[in-house]
């Protein structure tokens, strides 16, 4: 308390764009859900759930189901467990990190946010339509890959799955 941690878990990621980063959202949903699972006072648990739930409300368009699925069962947020499942239905299962340019789509329009970061859509395309997916890179980004040279790791995919299992978010299949 005394060094200001417990205030600044109420905002837990800076929502400047020239401060914001996937790696740093990875990070912290990874952490919290330690964090907040092992965490016995409940007058900080009720200000880490606060910071969790102000920081959900910046992310929550970034459709990441392993963010969602974090944020809903650690800090009993209602988030859209169907828009999830279908993004886990719809991301490719081929690892290999092909470059995907939709710099030149006419459907979209190159921006400079959510990140200062290269050029990135202005609306984020389905998951079949993006390139290999991680979590600690950007989502929005209007080119991505590797030119097929390298393979990624079924991680941002297996991990949201199991926790939205785990949380009773996805059901067994019938």
């Amino acid at each position: 308390k005394e060094k200001g941690y417990l205030e600044q878990a109420r905002a837990p990621m800076p929502n400047d764009p020239a401060l914001w980063t996937h790696i740093d959202a990875s990070l912290l949903t990874l952490t919290l859900h330690a964090l907040l699972l092992s965490e016995e006072d409940p007058d900080y648990l009720e200000v880490y759930r606060e910071g969790v739930r102000q920081w959900y409300e910046e992310i929550e368009d970034e459709d990441c189901p392993l963010f969602s699925f974090t944020c809903g069962a650690i800090a009993n947020i209602d988030i859209d467990a169907e828009a999830c499942v279908e993004f886990l239905r719809d991301a490719p299962l081929d690892l290999i990190e092909w470059t995907v340019d939709n710099s030149s789509r006419e459907d979209v329009s190159l921006v400079r946010s959510p990140e200062l970061d290269h050029w990135q859509l202005d609306r984020l395309l389905p998951p079949s339509e993006r390139a290999v997916m991680r979590w600690d890179k950007n989502p929005w980004s209007a080119v991505r890959g590797f030119g097929g040279q390298v393979e990624s790791t079924g991680v941002y995919w297996l991990l949201p799955y199991w926790m939205g299992r785990y949380y009773g978010f996805i059901g067994a299949a019938e």
